[in-house]
Order: C-alpha cells, then structure tokens, then sequence
C-alpha cells in the first residue's frame, strides 16, 4: 500500500496453511479458510482504498513432500514410479479433497467483480484429480513450491491477468485457462 507507484498489487500465498496464529499466539480457526478469506477480504479492501488494482493467485494442490528429488532419485535407480494417492507420497490429489478444502474460498473470490482471480488449479487439475506429475514431470520442486521448469503451463493465465482489457483498461476480471 505504501508503494504510490505500483497500480496493480499481486496476491500469491500458500491457501493451505494450518496452524495460523493471530499476534498474540493464540490459535486461529480457519476451518473452510474462512479466516483466510476474511483476511484477504480485509487486505484487498484496504488496497482498493489505496487505489490499486488486486490480482489473487487461487489455490494449488501441494505434494506435501519432496516430489522431485524423491522421484528424480527413484527414476535414477531404475525404480518405477506410480501413480499413488497414499498419504506420504501421493503423486496425485483426488479433485474432491481439493475442493472441499479450498471450493468454498474458491467460489467466494470467483464471485467478486473487484479484482482478477486467477485460477491455477485448472492447469494442475484434470478428470478427477490434481496432478503433481505431468507428462512426467514434476509440478513441485519441492512439497510446497511450483518448479520453475514447469512455470510454462502457467504462463497464459498470467499474461490474461495481467493484460490491459479493450479501452485501455486493465479492469477486474477473472483469469483463468480451461
């Protein structure tokens, strides 16, 4: 906010947090994200106020652990790899978990007029399930963060964001790549 030039604010976090804490050490309830929704909804007002435009970067299905490396390692060693959900190595999030921990914070932000929601579980997320390995590689470079050798698949709905609309506008829309 205290940045006077900058007219578009980016909005990028992990949705998937748990143990929020508020200043005083005490345990936030964040079922269904609400407090996670909340806040942004606070943060983006305050922004709006300051006269910047909001672009919010949605959810990602995280691995929760170290794909790559583990995978890489495997791969190196001859040993295969398959396609599992098991709860320590899961290369895949069935796409109904995904939703029931992050579609209600989805569906709000989709429903707001006043900033770009970009949607990156759509490249993640086909047929029923949120991939962490496509065409055989993986999405994470480690359990939390997005390879930068895989950033490519991303790239059109971060252009679309981030685009001026016809008139030379760069309004609030949603950006998203179905």
């Amino acid at each position: 906010i205290g940045i006077p030039r900058a007219e578009t604010v980016i909005l990028g976090l992990r949705w998937g947090m748990d143990g929020l804490f508020d200043p005083d050490g005490t345990l936030i309830d964040n079922r269904d994200n609400g407090s996670i929704t909340a806040a942004l909804d606070d943060l983006i007002g305050r922004l709006h106020a300051a006269g910047k435009q909001v672009i919010l970067i949605g959810p990602v299905a995280e691995p929760g652990w170290k794909i790559a490396s583990i995978i890489g390692r495997r791969l190196s060693f001859g040993h295969p790899v398959e396609s599992s959900h098991s709860a320590e190595e899961a290369t895949f999030w069935p796409m109904v978990d995904f939703m029931k921990r992050f579609g209600s914070a989805i569906r709000h932000f989709e429903k707001r007029d006043d900033l770009v929601f970009v949607r990156p579980d759509r490249v993640q997320c086909h047929q029923d399930r949120c991939e962490f390995l496509v065409d055989g590689h993986a999405l994470f470079a480690d359990d939390t963060h997005l390879a930068a050798g895989e950033l490519f698949r991303y790239r059109a709905m971060f252009e679309a964001a981030l685009s001026p609309q016809p008139g030379g506008t760069n309004a609030p829309r949603h950006a998203t790549r179905d």
